[in-house]
């Protein structure tokens, strides 16, 4: 592990630790390097397994300067008797629902099983989790 990520990995475990969230995952998905040669490292935070939507973490690093920083939020409240990441609904049976609601023939672009609390988007919403389905559908021709 190099050096910033050591430096990043303490700072994410002191931030967590503190707002009760020990029970949380951050998994590198993304890492890119832009022209100012600054390395940005994308975490999207699990819980048990499950991505969270909207709870990413971010790390940016540029060597030559020693600058370096995080944005991004995490989910701290979630608690097991919050949530169970059992879905009752397959992920077929969600597609079945999603291309009956738009009544035509599409194909499925993505699916993906998500921990969602509308507080990560919007902090005036209540800070509940429910976990949901998310189905990208294509269809060529306009609805």
């Amino acid at each position: 592990m190099n050096i910033h990520l050591r430096i990043f990995t303490a700072c994410i475990v002191s931030l967590l630790l503190t707002q009760g969230a020990a029970a949380y995952e951050l998994s590198a998905v993304q890492s890119t390097v832009d022209d100012l040669g600054m390395t940005h490292t994308t975490y999207q935070q699990q819980y048990q397994g499950v991505p969270i939507f909207g709870g990413q973490m971010k790390w940016h690093h540029n060597p030559a300067t020693g600058q370096r920083f995080i944005t991004g939020q995490v989910a701290t409240s979630i608690t097991a008797m919050d949530i169970t990441t059992t879905p009752t609904l397959s992920a077929d049976e969600a597609i079945t629902i999603a291309q009956n609601l738009v009544d035509v023939e599409t194909t499925v672009l993505k699916q993906n099983l998500y921990i969602f609390n509308p507080r990560l988007l919007n902090k005036l919403k209540t800070d509940t989790y429910t976990l949901v389905w998310e189905i990208e559908l294509y269809q060529r021709e306009p609805l």
